[in-house]
């Protein structure tokens, strides 16, 4: 029997448990985890009802937390430590994570910070991430420059002398953050994952109201509530992509041409329609570009009437721009110009 290829979206019921690689006991069971001296725990709470939300979707929200910490760290940190991102198992009965943050300092060994700085570098990154609630210093964040512009991109971005970013909206306003915050706010990393660190398309589920985070031990000072609405459509906004610059393609062309006039004009050489000798379709209006004959045209000496016979440079071009073509004729030079026979009256 062929083997089924087809994809499979695993659903991830409400109430199940999920744990990454918990440390194993003795007799290979289970352990209760220590706790390390030196974490700092970010918990991160889906809040509501949700009746499931995909698996992978959830993987997805967990690797994009992870990336925009590790990079924010990487940008605003002054530590030289990378800061390691781990994942407690779900509360039962909800959707619940405890992200336990320390610093590493090479790819063996754990490096945790036990004194008031190590706190103080991963708390400030959170803040400066927007993930959780600004401290008493009037701090801005990455959010708030994402609410300011209402999800947009931002008009200009200014870097001051004194090191600051000021972002102009659409409108013209602006908003002036320190300098990391500018520099997280445009940094593709942040970008790209901004709106999945949010829970991403998680979010816009039956049953879920919003997003909760704050630091395990100070959680009336750092909870945080950031509404289904605004991840779904300004934080969503924000994580987009910018859209692709129009594909505009053009083919110029030039011919000599014997050309009838349409009909009859009178006074004006402006969008004239032309047909090719001899044909009855196949006619195109045309700009008349030879001042010579534009000249004589404005004194009166031509008057256009059907079967009048044009030689004539005709420049053509034909544009295409996001799949519609466009036509744009122009009459550079009239060679020679012979008016139609007059018709007399029998009587």
């Amino acid at each position: 029997m062929a083997e089924d290829t087809e994809k499979k979206e695993f659903i991830l019921p409400a109430g199940s448990r999920i744990e990454l690689a918990p440390p194993q006991g003795p007799s290979g069971s289970a352990a209760e985890r220590e706790e390390q001296v030196g974490e700092v725990h970010l918990i991160y709470k889906i809040e509501g009802q949700p009746n499931e939300i995909p698996l992978f979707e959830l993987a997805r929200t967990l690797q994009s937390v992870g990336l925009v910490i590790q990079e924010a760290n990487r940008i605003v940190g002054t530590s030289p430590h990378d800061v390691v991102v781990k994942v407690r198992p779900f509360e039962k009965g909800s959707f619940f994570m405890d992200l336990m943050l320390s610093v590493q300092n090479n790819p063996a060994v754990i490096f945790f910070l036990t004194n008031p700085e190590a706190y103080k570098q991963i708390k400030t990154v959170l803040e400066y991430i927007g993930l959780i609630k600004k401290g008493k210093e009037a701090i801005q964040t990455v959010k708030d420059v994402v609410d300011f512009l209402k999800g947009n991109k931002p008009e200009k971005v200014e870097r001051q002398p004194n090191g600051t970013v000021t972002f102009t909206g659409p409108n013209g306003t602006q908003l002036n953050v320190p300098g990391p915050v500018g520099n997280l706010y445009v940094n593709p990393v942040i970008t790209n994952n901004y709106f999945y660190a949010f829970g991403g398309n998680g979010m816009n589920r039956d049953g879920v109201e919003g997003l909760i985070t704050f630091l395990k031990d100070q959680e009336e000072q750092t909870k945080q509530f950031v509404s289904k609405e605004e991840v779904v459509k300004t934080l969503k906004s924000y994580s987009e992509p910018l859209p692709a610059p129009p594909k505009v393609e053009s083919v110029v062309n030039e011919t000599v041409q014997y050309l009838n006039p349409k009909e009859g004009t009178y006074g004006s050489a402006e969008g004239v329609t032309f047909l090719p000798a001899g044909k009855k379709r196949g006619g195109f209006k045309a700009r008349i570009a030879d001042e010579n004959f534009l000249s004589r045209f404005h004194s009166g000496q031509v008057r256009f009437f059907q079967n009048d016979l044009l030689k004539a440079r005709v420049k053509s071009e034909q544009k295409l721009s996001n799949g519609k073509t466009s036509s744009r004729h122009e009459i550079v030079e009239v060679l020679n110009y012979d008016p139609a026979p007059t018709q007399g009256f029998t009587g």
